[in-house]
């Protein structure tokens, strides 16, 4: 795909009717206990490489998503340029590894908080999951569609996005910095008080 610049796109869906990724297997997980620093490492890696990877492609990418999109589905989520989910109650999205022990490893921890701001905080902290209404009103996702006209939809996403080469300011942004919200600001002398936040 990375050798393929004249592709129009990148559209990702689950093989599976009403569900997309609902998060790692806790067995598999609960078997590297014990184990050598490297090997937990090279996994760590190995999935961060895969979605920056899939965040740098010559062409615009898009994720529908029609079930729980949850843990390392949800960062899978983020590093696409869009994300149209179906209106269907069986749509959850979160970062519940927290409750196991566990933050975002593979860039969800600087993806969220670039794509929602605080409300990421939330989310990760929590391991709460929003339903895609939710997630529409923070931002998390870019379009609610009925379940039959998801397919379309991406694609019409798809070639809006390439024809007005919108996905190249989505992928700025998921790459600067931070934004600094105004209660977060202090001033080099330590004050308590906010000063005028930097430009955003």
């Amino acid at each position: 795909l990375e050798e393929a610049p004249l592709q129009s796109g990148l559209l990702l869906r689950s093989g599976k009717a009403g569900q997309f990724v609902a998060g790692a297997d806790l067995n598999e997980m609960a078997a590297l206990e014990g184990a050598p620093r490297g090997e937990i490492d090279q996994i760590l890696d190995l999935g961060s490489d895969v979605f920056n990877r899939i965040g740098q492609l010559p062409f615009p990418s898009a994720v529908l998503i029609d079930g729980p999109c949850l843990g390392g589905g949800l960062e899978l989520a983020l590093a696409m340029d869009a994300r149209i989910v179906a209106s269907s109650p069986r749509v959850v999205l979160g970062c519940p590894e927290i409750r196991v022990g566990l933050i975002p490893g593979w860039g969800g921890t600087q993806r969220l908080p670039r794509l929602i701001g605080e409300a990421a905080l939330h989310l990760i902290a929590s391991g709460e999951a929003v339903s895609a209404p939710q997630a529409l009103k923070i931002g998390l996702i870019d379009e609610v569609v009925p379940e039959d006209r998801l397919l379309d939809e991406g694609i019409l996403r798809l070639k809006e996005m390439a024809d007005r080469d919108s996905w190249r300011q989505v992928r700025q942004k998921r790459a600067g910095p931070l934004r600094i919200e105004g209660t977060e600001f202090a001033s080099p002398t330590g004050d308590s008080q906010p000063s005028t936040p930097p430009p955003r």
